[in-house]
């Protein structure tokens, strides 16, 4: 079998890969075909010239006009070979993924389908590639996000049934209008037999009639009751809710397919969670837990996002829900797997379906390791995190690492390909955790990070992140410290810089990097006008240090009223950086740039800019600008009691909490040592309840607040969104009277952080 790979770091069996060396505004992959043949990969498709491949007679190098192209290009084929298998594609803004899985379900184990959540101009034909040639059916995901590029899907995939989930506003950007952004999707089946859809929406039904070639069936939830006693015994039979539209489709598609589907199938279809949750566990070990569904073709996606977080030496341990002997036989004997055992050190523990199955697995034995948990929804696999995990606090922050991706993406869009992105991630990535946010940003190609105190950049060497860091308070007792994790120091004044000079020459070093602050205006730190000669007269007289960059901070760039304040210190900074340039006998680079400066001074982004709460994906300009930003940090709480409170009764300290009517009041285990502030309670905060918005009564407390959902429909152990998707951060900010910032970083060390990745 022939693995398909456009990412450096998915290659599990190099000598059955081939490596497409896709160029994107982010990287090359023709950087890094000399580290894959080191590694035994022998088939290159190449698009420019590779000179180390022009005396490497073993490999096979194809080279095209476009690597992309060609990937499509292979795939379409690919797919027309496939003369017997039926290929269902789903499209929409949400819901393809759960629809995609229900379906492959209902349809096992003749269907194959894409893995994950590949639908965009590459994971579409890296699935085609996948499926299997003696698929009858095969499911594949089509994303857009551009005009024009489900015409690319359309002929790669060339559908027989399409199914449309819904239009919303995801990914709607790059269209003028809803009705733009249905017609793209909608164009999807323009081929296909068969189209299923929910009908109601108006731009949607008016399209619909013009696919004259296309036997519409539109997914009726009346037409399928009447038929099936299976879908109202499906609803009332689940406790929890379920999205009703895509079960239609998956139903209707069975239905369109002439696959008979019975109860005990249905009961089968679970909620779908894509995603992947980082979780700190016992003994330094690092948890990724994954419940996206349990078969060998998840398997090795989640087995790649895995291998990618190890540190050097470190090893990987899989525990996994074996369901029976022959899932058992499938994992060990797949060549993705047996490959992890020599290249990553894998061990697999299978625990099996039912049952306590904590007592199979003991917390001694797995230490400062990557331990990757799989197994279905309700398998009982959340008992071994829970056993497992180091904090066992209700509260969480849940930080999305795709969103991190996606906002440092669209900043680097904004900027030349040469210019390289310092992402800020002091104060402990503003509150969200460096860690994870360091792993995901040097995989991404950020040029360095910047943490504010030695202690943070310390933390982070150790856990293995080898990319540049910027210390921006380098101060400590030992400096010594610094130069043995290899980070670099912001030099902001003449004392400072003495005293790093000092134990650098003292550590017999040479050219060691740091960063000189000038002061344009901001006047907090740095060189100013008149103080940087001096630095310059010890800088040029020495060779233990050598300056990197210079640079200085906006003081507002986010203010547009203040526009001339600011390019009084662009003019400023260009002024003392020629000084510097001019004086030194070594090339530099510059930065002043953050986040506002970005977006609104792109000219003046030299070398380098600073990354810094746009990363975070909160926005800090009110024109518009920043509409693609996406929350990366979300705060959940439980409710963990509800009481019923009469008329006269009061709620908490000093009775500040008064009942005016027959009341239920829930507790939620957050209080003011968490991070809530106390001046958000009486009312003057709302939490997200079940599509409620439900207010605080009473005072904060220290490790508890209370809440009145009276007019909510919740129960004991329902989660209560502090912020997130529901309650922008900024809805708490502006009550308080602050910024997002104090916001973040209030947050208490001991709320649980939850790491994921769709």
């Amino acid at each position: 079998m022939r693995y398909n790979v456009i990412d450096s770091r998915s290659v599990f069996v190099p000598k059955e890969t081939t490596f497409y060396a896709i160029r994107t505004a982010t990287g090359d992959g023709h950087d890094f075909i000399s580290h894959l043949y080191d590694k035994g990969v022998r088939d290159f498709v190449i698009d420019r010239d590779v000179p180390f491949l022009d005396d490497k007679s073993d490999a096979s190098v194809t080279k095209v006009k476009s690597v992309t192209k060609e990937l499509q290009h292979r795939a379409a084929e690919y797919r027309s070979s496939l003369k017997n298998t039926t290929f269902i594609a789903i499209t929409g803004s949400r819901g393809k993924t759960i629809v995609k899985e229900w379906l492959y379900t209902l349809l096992s184990p003749q269907a194959d389908r894409s893995p994950r959540s590949y639908n965009s101009q590459l994971g579409v034909p890296l699935s085609i590639l996948s499926i299997a040639p003696d698929a009858k059916y095969a499911i594949i995901e089509a994303g857009i996000s551009q005009p024009g590029e489900m015409d690319v899907l359309r002929e790669i995939i060339r559908p027989d049934i399409v199914i449309l989930t819904n239009v919303t506003g995801e990914h709607s950007d790059a269209f003028t209008s809803h009705k733009e952004q249905v017609k793209e999707k909608l164009s999807l089946a323009h081929d296909a037999k068969t189209l299923i859809y929910t009908p109601g929406d108006a731009d949607v039904d008016g399209f619909v009639k013009e696919l004259t070639n296309t036997e519409c069936v539109k997914a009726n939830t009346g037409a399928l009751q009447q038929n099936s006693g299976i879908y109202e015994h499906f609803l009332n039979g689940n406790s929890y809710e379920i999205d009703r539209k895509n079960l239609d489709s998956v139903l209707m598609a069975a239905q369109v397919l002439g696959v008979k589907v019975t109860e005990s199938q249905i009961a089968t279809l679970k909620p779908i969670k894509t995603r992947i949750d980082v979780i700190e566990g016992v003994n330094g070990c690092t948890i990724l837990y994954d419940t996206f569904t349990n078969d060998i073709k998840s398997l090795i996606p989640a087995l790649d996002f895995a291998s990618r977080r190890l540190k050097e030496g470190q090893k990987l341990s899989l525990i996994i829900n074996c369901k029976d002997d022959k899932y058992k036989d499938e994992i060990f004997g797949n060549e993705i797997v047996k490959a992890g055992f020599e290249n990553i050190g894998l061990s697999i523990d299978l625990v099996h379906e039912g049952g306590d199955t904590t007592k199979e697995i003991s917390t001694a034995r797995y230490k400062d390791a990557v331990i990757l948990i799989k197994g279905n929804p309700g398998s009982g696999m959340e008992r071994i995190v829970s056993l497992l995990e180091k904090k066992q606090h209700e509260t969480v922050m849940e930080v999305n690492l795709d969103n991190v991706v996606h906002n440092y993406n669209f900043f680097r869009s904004k900027l030349r390909r040469d210019t390289g992105v310092i992402c800020m991630l002091k104060a402990a990535g503003y509150g969200t955790g460096s860690l994870a946010l360091a792993r995901t940003l040097q995989s991404q190609g950020a040029a360095a990070i910047a943490v504010a105190v030695i202690d943070e950049g310390v933390e982070l060497r150790k856990a293995g992140i080898t990319m540049p860091i910027l210390v921006l308070n380098p101060r400590a007792d030992n400096l010594r410290i610094m130069f043995e994790y290899q980070l670099e120091p912001e030099v902001y004044n003449i004392e400072i810089l003495g005293e790093i000079l000092k134990a650098a020459q003292e550590s017999n070093l040479s050219n060691y990097p740091v960063h000189i602050k000038l002061d344009t205006g901001m006047h907090r730190l740095g060189f100013n006008e008149s103080t940087l000669p001096k630095a310059i007269a010890i800088l040029t007289s020495q060779t233990a240090l050598k300056v990197s960059s210079t640079f200085s901070h906006l003081a507002t760039a986010d203010c547009p009223d203040m526009n001339e304040y600011t390019e009084n210190q662009l003019k400023t900074f260009e002024t003392m950086v020629a000084v510097l340039r001019n004086s030194l006998p070594y090339s530099i680079k510059c930065h002043i740039l953050n986040t506002a400066g970005i977006l609104r001074y792109p000219k003046y982004q030299h070398e380098l800019v600073r990354l810094g709460i746009g990363l975070y994906g909160i926005p800090v300009l009110n024109d518009g600008s920043e509409t693609e930003l996406r929350p990366v940090a979300a705060l959940y709480s439980t409710i963990i009691e509800i009481s019923d409170r009469m008329p006269g009764d009061t709620i908490g300290y000093s009775r500040r909490g008064k009942i005016t009517r027959q009341s239920r009041i829930a507790t939620i285990p957050i209080g003011y040592a968490d991070g809530l502030d106390r001046h958000l309670g009486c009312g003057n905060a709302k939490f997200y309840i079940n599509g409620k918005l439900c207010p605080t009564i009473g005072n904060i407390c220290m490790d508890i607040c209370m809440v009145d959902v009276t007019d909510c429909n919740c129960k004991i152990g329902d989660r209560v969104e502090i912020f997130g998707e529901h309650i922008p951060i900024t809805t708490l900010s502006d009550t308080l009277g602050t910024i997002p910032y104090e916001i973040l970083t209030s947050i208490s060390e001991r709320v649980k952080r939850i790491y994921y990745r769709e």
